[in-house]
């Protein structure tokens, strides 16, 4: 029989992976900054190649200026693990280059890999460490 801290530990990791699910599906892949509100704290802090961005207002503003250098962008998610408030992703972004790249032409197709770690406080992303190829 399941014991209810071990009920309550898979809620947590249940309701985190979904909220990263919809960090990346909703807002990565269908440009939908707003419900960053509700996804992440507005004290946040990400660390992309050891570069803080600090602050959901500059969160957003970092997306969208990556999100605009990819043409036909596409977030792929290849694994998702979760334990309890800590959910990592291993990922992949399809798209044609639209300035994100000086070593690739204009409109060249292009793609990205990488593995992010999020660390969640109550029911929103606190923390996330992003390193990309």
């Amino acid at each position: 029989m399941t014991s209810m801290v071990e009920l309550e530990r898979l809620s947590s990791k249940v309701v985190s992976e979904a909220i990263v699910r919809r960090f990346w599906n909703r807002v990565w892949n269908a440009g939908q900054l707003e419900i960053l509100k509700d996804l992440v704290a507005e004290n946040c802090t990400f660390y992309c190649g050891g570069n803080p961005i600090e602050s959901r207002a500059n969160l957003i503003e970092w997306i969208k200026q990556f999100r605009e250098k990819i043409d036909d962008f596409k977030f792929i998610t290849e694994d998702l693990f979760a334990y309890n408030q800590k959910v990592v992703t291993r990922w992949r972004i399809q798209g044609f280059n639209n300035g994100f790249c000086d070593n690739y032409s204009s409109g060249e197709p292009i793609e990205l890999t990488g593995i992010t770690i999020f660390k969640l406080e109550g029911n929103q992303i606190k923390k996330g460490w992003i390193e990309k190829s």
